[in-house]
């Protein structure tokens, strides 16, 4: 069994900034086509029309709505990733590079632990215990076959 703590921390941490993250993108969305946001274009740049303003308001509203549910099915993929990582790491390191991919494009910090994460749990192998016919080796499999040798010709060894 390998000790996962490392991706647990990186996992986890990625998973709680972007919760924030989202939070705040959930909390913002419904201001952003409201007649106070037009308005505020429209003071910001005088030359602009009002229907001018309500467009660029109608496209950050569609941004940050598009935004929103990506981070949503990221997020809902990093904690599937989270949760087998100790019991289906490559599957976990699967989905938790796919997450950092997409995420890539809004919250860096994110993408990168989860990234990082997603690497590591691919990468990461057990150390080898034993010596078999598969290349490992298992001290257990190496005592046996020694007790085995010793008790065929106790001397030939």
């Amino acid at each position: 069994m390998i000790k996962r703590t490392a991706e647990h921390v990186l996992t986890w941490i990625g998973v709680g900034l972007s919760v924030l993250g989202l939070l705040v993108l959930g909390l913002i969305l419904p201001f952003i086509s409201g007649d106070d946001f037009i308005q505020g274009i429209q003071e910001g740049d005088g030359s602009l029309t009002y229907e001018d303003a309500a467009a660029s308001a109608s496209f950050f509203h569609a941004f940050a709505t598009i935004g929103l549910v990506l981070g949503i099915i990221t997020l809902i993929l990093a904690i599937i990733g989270g949760v087998f990582i100790n019991k289906k790491a490559k599957t976990a390191g699967i989905l938790l590079l796919i997450a950092g991919i997409i995420t890539l494009l809004g919250n860096w910090i994110v993408a990168i632990l989860w990234i990082i994460a997603g690497i590591m749990l691919l990468v990461k192998k057990p150390k080898r215990d034993t010596l078999t016919e598969d290349g490992y080796y298992n001290y257990d499999k190496a005592n046996e076959v020694a007790k085995e040798r010793t008790e065929e010709d106790p001397y030939k060894y």
